[in-house]
């Protein structure tokens, strides 16, 4: 399967920043556009359904992110709107999705020039100030041929409601799913040093597919989103909890009793982040640390910050991976019921003193 590394990385720039949320009700709308020389390849009703799915497409943006966060937090299509364009007279947001004309821009003058044509255009049309009053989140869908620079496939704003993306790429679930992210405040997922090497989550590399692979967030964005809250456990040598021994359940298995995530705390500028990354169901998909127990470490600092991570360890039967204070052990996985025991310990003791949790 073919990994594309994703944006112009200077284009993630803290602009129209606002608190990220990841909860509730978020309106989604999708900007197709017609250009002096080309036109986004997909149509209304293709673009919608590879968004939206509309009883068509099983997998898509709105379904696999409300099957990561369990129905927490749930995108919605902006809300329908007439409008008028000089260009193209009575426009319509309908189902989510508005076709923008610019007939005086081409693709040779490249993408910044075009987004900034869509914004215009989009004011002008519904009387807004910014598309931001019309939903949430916004995706440009750019004919072929804009010039997004780089991979030459997308890019977003941090912690924003704007994504940009070239023509047929605007179809991929975890390309969506990955801009999103970003506008949610994510950073990368990164691994040995370099940039979206972290493939067991959705904010390393993408895939043209538009379906497919089902994976959702590492450890480190996982805490981050805040969506399995009730089965995380910190771990710190200050707090209630100065160890851990039990059981990691993946996220696939969220309902069920158990602990999903655990967080380590170990004084240093880092936190470091641990998951079974079960690949089964929502995450049978996840590119890469199926089946092992990862960690990830992110700079320290409040749960909804930007920053990005860094893929440490993945660790199967029988291994373990020290960190400052700490040693992560695990013992047996079972990859059918998506467990794993571990064992997280400070350096020279033996067990967990504290009940299993």
């Amino acid at each position: 399967m073919t990994r594309r590394r994703v944006e112009l990385r200077n284009s993630h720039l803290h602009r129209h920043r606002r608190l990220a949320n990841y909860r509730g009700d978020q309106t989604v709308l999708a900007v197709r556009v017609i250009a002096a020389d080309g036109t986004t390849t997909a149509d209304e009703t293709s673009l919608g359904n590879n968004i939206f799915g509309n009883g068509v497409d099983p997998v898509n943006l709105v379904s696999q992110i409300g099957a990561c966060s369990y129905g927490k937090m749930n995108l919605i299509k902006a809300q329908s709107k007439s409008g008028w364009s000089k260009n193209s007279g009575n426009v319509l947001i309908y189902d989510g999705i508005v076709t923008v004309s610019l007939p005086f821009v081409s693709t040779a003058q490249g993408h910044a020039f075009m987004r900034n044509a869509i914004t215009k255009e989009l004011n002008d049309m519904f009387g807004v100030e910014s598309p931001s009053q019309l939903a949430n989140y916004v995706l440009y869908c750019l004919p072929p041929g804009s010039g997004i620079p780089g991979a030459g496939i997308a890019y977003a704003y941090i912690n924003s409601w704007l994504s940009v993306f070239n023509d047929d790429w605007s179809k991929s679930v975890t390309l969506q799913m990955h801009e999103l992210g970003h506008s949610m405040n994510f950073g990368h997922s990164n691994e040995g040093g370099v940039s979206y090497e972290d493939y067991s989550g959705i904010m390393g590399a993408s895939y043209p597919n538009s379906d497919n692979p089902l994976t959702c967030f590492n450890a480190a964005k996982s805490w981050q989103t805040g969506w399995y809250r009730d089965k995380g456990v910190t771990i710190n040598s200050s707090g209630k909890t100065a160890c851990f021994a039990g059981i990691l359940r993946g996220v696939a298995d969220y309902p069920v009793a158990g602990t999903v995530l655990l967080r380590v705390q170990n004084g240093s500028d880092n936190d470091y982040y641990i998951n079974f990354n079960s690949k089964k169901g929502i995450n049978g998909g996840t590119q890469e640390g199926g089946n092992q127990v990862t960690v990830v470490s992110r700079a320290r600092g409040p749960r909804d910050s930007y920053a990005e991570s860094e893929l440490v360890a993945k660790l199967g039967h029988d291994e373990s991976f020290s960190i400052l204070g700490y040693t992560v052990i695990v013992g047996a996985v079972d990859t059918v019921e998506g467990t794993a025991d571990v064992m997280v310990l400070p350096t020279g003791q033996d067990d967990c003193a504290a009940e299993d949790v």
